[in-house]
């Protein structure tokens, strides 16, 4: 399946900040940005250049941005604005109803955010040593689940993570330590008054406990015939 996405723009920490003061906006959640009394003139006119030769701002033409007594003003007006095609990537970090933090594996782009809006997403990559490279990427909405799968290989480890799930479930409603599911027999359990329930000790400590199994605990078990997953704690 081809996703709709675009193939990342890539920018410096200043032009994204210059992005979002056109539009009205002086920072996003979570990614550091310089501020904008941090931009002097020089840096905000080359920005606003380099962006709209990139097409990703509408800049109006006139001698006003190269004549130093009116440049403020002529690069601070109203029609400076991002594109449409901007706008596209920018929509969700201007309104972004969500942001998710992504530990990378990738060492030179060590900070991934996503934002997710009601229009769509948007994946910001950078590398928190540097301020001249940011990759943004908008991804399709409708899209956005199926990136998640080929992003993170999630259909050849969705098994897995049932079975994580399932495991981390049976701990909500037991108590019981990670040792402890591991070595889970439920031969070790009487049925009493409608309810699956022992008296053990903890493996790590030794300190006795009291096991009931709850309705979602015996749920999990009864996916998997009465046993539970046996994963590392690498995997776990």
């Amino acid at each position: 399946m081809e996703l709709k996405m675009n193939n990342g723009y890539i920018m410096s920490r200043l032009d994204l900040s210059v992005l979002l003061l056109s539009a009205k906006k002086d920072r996003i959640c979570s990614l550091a940005l310089p501020k904008a009394n941090e931009i002097d003139d020089l840096q905000m006119l080359s920005s606003a250049f380099r962006l709209a030769r990139d097409g990703l701002l509408e800049v109006p033409v006139n001698e006003d941005v190269l004549d130093e007594s009116k440049r403020d003003s002529a690069m601070r007006a109203d029609d400076i604005h991002p594109s449409k095609e901007a706008m596209d990537f920018m929509e969700p970090l201007l309104s972004a109803q969500k942001v998710i933090m992504l530990v990378p594996y990738d060492k030179e782009m060590d900070q991934k955010f996503i934002y997710i809006s009601d229009k769509g997403v948007t994946l910001v990559e950078a590398d928190s040593h540097r301020q001249d490279r940011i990759i943004v990427t908008a991804i399709d909405k409708e899209d956005f689940e199926d990136w998640l799968r080929q992003s993170f290989d999630l259909e050849e480890n969705e098994e897995t993570l049932a079975h994580a799930r399932d495991l981390f479930i049976f701990q909500m409603f037991t108590g019981m330590a990670y040792a402890d599911t591991q070595a889970f027999d439920i031969a070790n359990y009487a049925y009493v008054d409608g309810h699956w329930q022992r008296t053990a000790e903890r493996i790590k400590t030794g300190v006795p406990y009291v096991s009931r199994l709850l309705p979602p605990a015996v749920e999990v078990l009864q996916r998997n015939s009465f046993r539970l997953p046996q994963l590392s704690n690498q995997k776990y």
